[in-house]
């Protein structure tokens, strides 16, 4: 028993001599005695909903759903976190909803250059806008008329309501009709999801590239507007293979 306190003794002298070392000047250092060091928080994993959206988003439209900064990554966000309608995985509106989400996201760079007119709402913002419709002065000089009471783009309300989509049956998308609203970025080959894509007009914008082959080959696609923009190139040339004849509008100058 002596030994074990001696022991005792010396280890407590041991802490104190450990703890409250002398510094310069005599002074007295406390030194705190903390437990190992924890470790940083790891971001939250992600949910099982969040997989499945993304996979079927990818499998349907691109695999640039997974990659953040992307039209595809935040269109996929406002789908699952932001959109009032929540619309579950088995909706047949979801694709059509999330399309026209990134058509959005990827005509404004990712939100970061408004269109003109009718973007999504902001806080203290409601759904209704006043839409610039675009025209021709008599000296042909660019006009905008004021339209009230149209629906913003990723509003709560239904995608066929958003202004410039254009619906058949009232619940189908079937075309984009948005003209002079200062639309960026490259003509995007995602639309091709859309199964029943008819019209795409959006003349007078600020598109760059040229226009992807891969339009030629939208089952449906009757009209194609992209004139007053700034692409280059030629018509591909698999718009007038015979297999493309069904689309009886193609105006690029």
């Amino acid at each position: 028993i002596g030994g074990c306190i001696i022991f005792f003794i010396i280890l407590i002298v041991l802490i104190s001599v450990a703890v409250t070392n002398g510094g310069e000047n005599g002074e007295v250092v406390k030194v705190l005695l903390t437990g190992p060091p924890t470790q940083p928080p790891t971001a939250p994993p992600t949910s099982t909903r969040e997989n499945i959206y993304r996979n079927y988003f990818a499998e349907e439209v691109s695999e640039l759903v997974y990659q953040e900064s992307s039209p595809h990554y935040l269109a996929a966000n406002w789908i699952m976190y932001e959109d009032p309608q929540q619309l579950e995985i088995d909706s047949p509106r979801l694709l059509q909803r999330y399309l026209l989400a990134f058509w959005y996201f990827h005509t404004s760079d990712l939100g970061k250059s408004p269109w003109i007119s009718c973007n999504p709402p902001k806080s203290g913002e409601n759904d209704t806008c006043t839409f610039l419709k675009f025209g021709r002065g008599e000296d042909n000089t660019i006009v905008y008329e004021e339209v009230p009471n149209k629906i913003r783009w990723l509003s709560s309300q239904h995608e066929c309501g958003w202004e410039g989509a254009i619906c058949g049956s009232g619940t189908t998308v079937v075309g984009i009709r948005s003209v002079g609203q200062n639309l960026t970025g490259t003509l995007p080959t995602e639309m091709r999801a859309l199964p029943f894509l008819q019209a795409l007009q959006v003349n007078y914008n600020l598109f760059t590239g040229t226009i992807p082959a891969v339009y030629a080959n939208f089952k449906h696609l009757l009209a194609l507007e992209v004139h007053g923009n700034l692409l280059t190139g030629e018509v591909p040339e698999t718009f007038f293979q015979p297999r493309c004849q069904g689309i009886n509008h193609i105006q690029c100058r």
